[in-house]
């Protein structure tokens, strides 16, 4: 008795037009993902890169896993006496590159779902500007005085505002805060020369201040913070206009890597 030889179907193709179809839009809704992210200040390269990526790599290895399988069992006689894995063993055997195929295919599929699991929850920037009280402070005034050396030099008695950021400690590395002065006089111009001093606090250890211009993003490192860690605003005249008060409001922080 003659035993039937195993069916060599040729593969099918992995990319159907239509299945090419959704893979266009999946990567235009990344795309336009990652544009809105940026358009709203929070988006980074390397979130960017993880979400094509990490899609890319769902998608191309769901579908091989798909393909592979379903030819796989194709190829499976179906023999009363004996169930759909033991079918699919031997068939496997029998079948070892598209065997292979699959398992590969699969580990992929595990691989990048994992990841981008990971990326999201742990790596990825993390808006927290709800998440913080008083980002709203009037009556600000001139912290800093011009040094022997030109330099400034801040006030001894001159009190600022603090960010307590959420976390002990955050868990990301860089805190991105973004910043809005209006002037509170009735006259003058005191927005224009101003300067909003950011100045990261890691375990209650200042650390060193960036100067920014109203609506441009300050970014400062907390990687070292262990505990908790805190920003505080101040208000640089650089023109040392002991008059001039300005209103603060804090618009948005982000915490990223």
């Amino acid at each position: 008795m003659s035993t039937a030889s195993p069916r060599t179907d040729p593969p099918r193709d992995l990319l159907t037009p239509r299945r090419g179809a959704v893979f266009g839009a999946g990567i235009v809704a990344c795309v336009v993902a990652v544009v809105a992210e940026f358009v709203r200040g929070e988006g980074s390269l390397v979130d960017a890169a993880a979400l094509l990526v990490g899609y890319v790599a769902l998608f191309g290895g769901g579908n091989a896993v798909y393909e592979r399988g379903y030819q796989l069992g194709k190829y499976a006689r179906k023999v009363d006496a004996e169930s759909w894995t033991v079918r699919i063993a031997k068939t496997a055997r029998q079948h070892t590159r598209l065997a292979w195929t699959a398992a590969v295919s699969l580990l992929l599929v595990l691989a990048a779902g994992g990841y981008l699991v990971w990326f999201y929850l742990s790596a990825s920037s993390q808006l927290v500007t709800g998440d913080i009280r008083s980002l709203d402070h009037l009556d600000l005034a001139d912290c800093y005085v011009q040094g022997p050396a030109g330099e400034p030099e801040r006030r001894e008695d001159c009190a600022g505002a603090t960010l307590r950021l959420p976390g002990d400690p955050p868990g990301r590395g860089h805190v991105t805060v973004v910043g809005h002065l209006t002037n509170q006089a009735d006259t003058g111009s005191c927005v224009d020369p101003a300067r909003i001093v950011v100045v990261p606090e890691v375990d209650g250890i200042a650390g060193p201040a960036t100067r920014v211009r109203s609506g441009e993003p300050a970014v400062v490192s907390i990687e070292d913070a262990t505990r908790a860690a805190a920003v505080e605003i101040t208000i640089d005249q650089v023109h040392d206009d002991p008059v001039c008060r300005v209103a603060l409001q804090v618009t948005k922080v982000v915490l990223h890597h």
